[in-house]
């Protein structure tokens, strides 16, 4: 499928949405047993379409994601991407070439690590 990009986002949207607000609820993590069991299948004969997939990433995806962002999360000390860093792994993923010369994606990420390197007084190399 490489159209309708607008209309696939579009659906996941909502639901990531409603998981980023951290709602008050039992974390998802225990409920493991039952996302796997839905997602645990055997390679179907036939594809199911991207509505079936976009409908599985709504359902039983998202909702039942790690909640790292929450404030109350301490299963370890990480912390989950802002919405902007989360945009632009997304559009990474869609216009990243596989030659690592051929794109600005590569260029920005070394930039950053140079400009890291800068703040921590690590020198050029």
């Amino acid at each position: 499928m490489t159209t309708g990009l607008s209309a696939a986002v579009e659906q996941v949207l909502g639901p990531l949405e409603t998981f980023l607000r951290f709602e008050e609820g039992p974390d998802p993590t225990g409920r493991r047993s039952v996302w796997r069991a839905a997602l645990n299948e055997s390679l179907p004969r036939q594809g199911q379409g991207a509505q079936a997939v976009l409908d599985v990433l709504n359902e039983v995806v998202i909702p039942n994601g790690l909640r790292i962002g929450s404030p109350g999360f301490s299963g370890w000390i990480t912390t989950m991407p802002s919405v902007v860093p989360a945009v632009a792994g997304f559009v990474a993923s869609l216009v990243a070439a596989q030659r690592w010369y051929a794109w600005p994606g590569n260029f920005l990420e070394m930039q950053a690590l140079s400009w890291m390197g800068e703040m921590l007084e690590m020198g050029p190399h």
